[in-house]
């Protein structure tokens, strides 16, 4: 059964929640004091099964029974690959390892342009991102995966760090909206630092600056 709250201290256990004294450059050009790795939760075997576990978990609550499931790359390859050893409905044997591509590589068959080995088009996945932000990475991911008309059931990002993109629109919108894929994210920025401070002091001009995010970005 999943749990909210031991799943959250695992990720605050593990490092996962950046508090940074100085500004950082996000992917989206947006700067923020604050961070969410969940690579640091991937730093050896034990924690990236504990996390994978936790996952799965969350996918089971949901009542999602991909036939596999795809990561969106980079984090999110090894966290599927990892997933997929864990499905207990299927056969091992008919469960597939796909790593999809960062990169395009258009001048091979068609099949294996966004991934190592080509994608079984009678089965259904579920996409893990690790977060998002605007979203732009998933959405591209995405708009390859539909172009080879791979079936994709749902996404589930890690956490999301709750904002809206330039037009408005929040990341389960966007997905919700332009594909017409169900979204989920297992837990959120906000709720992150939330619990962060039950333990841990932040400076209160860094505080400050990051509720100053929250009411400039966030819904």
């Amino acid at each position: 059964m999943f749990k909210l709250e031991k799943f959250e201290k695992f990720i605050l256990d593990n490092g996962c929640l950046i508090i940074n004294k100085k500004p950082i450059k996000l992917k989206s050009g947006r700067i923020s004091y604050y961070d969410v790795d969940i690579r640091n939760s991937m730093e050896n075997s034990e924690s990236l099964k504990e996390l994978c576990k936790y996952i799965y978990a969350y996918t089971e609550e949901n009542n999602l029974k991909p036939d596999a499931y795809l990561g969106v790359p980079e984090t999110g390859t090894p966290i599927a690959l990892i997933l997929n050893t864990l499905i207990n409905y299927k056969k091992s044997s008919t469960v597939p390892q796909i790593m999809l591509r960062s990169h395009p590589k258009k001048y091979q068959a068609i099949e294996t342009h966004y991934s190592v080995t080509p994608i079984p088009k009678n089965l259904k996945f579920v996409l893990i991102e690790d977060d998002v932000t605007t979203g732009n990475s998933l959405r591209e991911c995405i708009k390859r995966l539909l172009k080879l008309n791979v079936k994709i059931q749902a996404v589930i990002s890690i956490t999301n760090r709750l904002e809206k993109r330039s037009d408005g629109k929040t990341v389960e919108k966007l997905i919700i909206g332009n594909f017409k894929i169900p979204f989920y994210s297992i837990t959120n920025s906000q709720r992150l630092i939330q619990e962060y401070t039950k333990h841990h002091t932040i400076n209160p001009d860094i505080s400050k600056k990051i509720n100053n995010y929250f009411k400039k970005y966030c819904n």
